[in-house]
């Protein structure tokens, strides 16, 4: 009888032991270690241990919520980067440019500018009209409309219509022509600046007088696009057996 509850009290002991020892490496397992540095500068730069027990599931629950934290951080902070990139390119749109800002080279009005709007009979009603009530209408004087074909009407609301004789086709020769005609007239006008446009262009004069006044127009000055990416020759006799070609022209569409 005493052998048997000596035995039942040493499984017992042996039991309660080894239920301590597996309870003593789960517990060393889940408790989690933090060390805090304090900065280099600081004189008396020490570690602080932190210890902190918490169970397998709240370290699991831990975990999740650091991942989200992160996540939504990170998304914040892409947030964040993508809203200073778009205000910095749009200071970089609103902010004019030092060649915009510059002080004018010489102060020129309206009159200054001599406007050839060149156009061809057949648009007179759907392209001239509508010029006519809007920006034409506002600086008639310095406004040449240089056509191919007589109009009375257009002449009426307008008294600066040229004719220039040319043909109506759209050729190198009769876009040349007109050129011709247009730079002429120009030249008669002794006018400063000289402002080539087709009949369904748009002109600010304002802004065309601000562009203008940045440079000088005693020099030699193209602003646009030119409608060829090669030179046009032209060709002159001088005798009968001997021809120069070597003067480059402005051809317009």
């Amino acid at each position: 009888m005493l052998k048997n509850c000596g035995r039942k009290l040493v499984l017992s002991l042996v039991g309660a032991t080894l239920t301590c020892l597996l309870v003593l490496m789960v517990d060393q397992q889940t408790r989690q270690v933090v060390v805090l540095e304090l900065p280099e500068d600081k004189e008396d730069s020490r570690q602080l241990v932190l210890e902190a027990e918490q169970p397998p599931a709240q370290a699991v629950d831990g975990q999740e919520a650091s991942a989200d934290t992160s996540k939504a951080t990170q998304t914040f902070s892409s947030y964040i980067n993508k809203l200073t990139r778009v205000r910095r390119d749009v200071e970089q749109v609103a902010t004019p440019s030092t060649e915009a800002t510059k002080p004018p080279v010489e102060d020129i009005t309206p009159n200054d500018v001599f406007i050839a709007v060149k156009t061809t009979k057949k648009f007179h009603r759907s392209r001239m009209d509508l010029l006519m009530d809007t920006w034409i209408s506002r600086n008639k004087e310095q406004t040449y409309i240089f056509t191919d074909g007589e109009d009375e009407e257009l002449q009426q609301k307008t008294g600066n219509v040229i004719s220039t004789n040319c043909s109506a086709a759209h050729s190198r020769q009769a876009l040349s022509c007109k050129m011709a005609v247009e730079y002429d007239k120009f030249i008669e006008s002794g006018k400063k600046w000289f402002c080539h446009v087709d009949d369904d262009n748009y002109v600010n004069m304002k802004t065309l007088i601000k562009l203008l006044s940045r440079y000088s127009h005693t020099n030699d000055v193209y602003i646009g696009k030119p409608s060829l990416d090669r030179p046009i020759q032209a060709t002159e006799r001088i005798s009968e057996s001997k021809m120069v070609s070597s003067m480059d022209l402005l051809e317009t569409p």
